[in-house]
This record gives structure tokens, C-alpha cells and sequence, in this order.
């Protein structure tokens, strides 16, 4: 894939929060160390911010699960 610089940005600003530099590099081409740079130099987001977002959500989910389970739990103590 041969990509103008600006090609390159968009194809690694669309990839880089859902594939890691080696997905990307064997996907399109266009090397890790490519990535990198453009991660850096345009603070894109990057798969491991994905992940670690999803991570704390789902963290919270199951948080917020718990408090809630025990506050079922209590009302049906209360009604026995």
C-alpha cells in the first residue's frame, strides 16, 4: 500500500485504537515504527488506551452489579 503521508494518518488515526502496531503493520503495510511515530506526534489514541477504557467500564459494570445485588439481597432479608 503506498500511502501519502496524509494517507498514512488516516489509515493509522481509523486502525490505531482498535489494532496494535503489528495488526496494523501486517494489515496495510505500513510499519510499526510508522505508527508509532504518528501516535506520538498526533496524540492519537492507540489499542491499549481501548483496551484499559473498556477494562475500567467494565470494571464499574460489575461494581455497580455488586452494589446492587447486595442491596437486593438486603431487601429480600428484610421481607423474610
Amino acid at each position: 500500500m503506498n500511502l501519502s503521508n496524509y494517507g498514512k494518518f488516516q489509515v493509522i488515526r481509523a486502525l490505531s485504537p482498535y489494532f496494535t502496531p503489528k495488526e496494523i503493520e501486517q494489515t496495510t503495510g505500513i510499519k510499526q515504527r510508522s505508527v508509532y511515530y504518528y501516535v506520538s506526534k498526533f496524540g492519537l489514541d492507540t489499542y491499549k488506551d481501548t483496551q484499559q477504557a473498556l477494562n475500567r467500564v467494565i470494571t464499574t459494570e460489575i461494581i455497580e452489579g455488586k452494589i446492587q445485588a447486595l442491596k437486593e439481597l438486603e431487601a429480600i432479608q428484610d421481607n423474610a
